[in-house]
């Protein structure tokens, strides 16, 4: 992700934590955190590909 470009992610560590616990997968914090990146970066890789032209 650029450093200079300021993104709110409405997708929270805390969120992601809790959704995998309902699943009966414990993560923490740090994982947590790591999955939220690759998410976003899938994201913008589907946006730049199919929608930036």
């Amino acid at each position: 992700m650029d450093p200079l470009i300021e993104e709110t992610r409405s997708l929270t560590p805390f969120k992601v934590i809790e959704d995998f616990r309902t699943r009966g997968i414990e993560v923490t914090y740090e994982e947590a955190e790591k999955y939220i990146d690759l998410i976003y970066f899938l994201a913008r890789v589907v946006v730049d590909q199919n929608f930036i032209k």
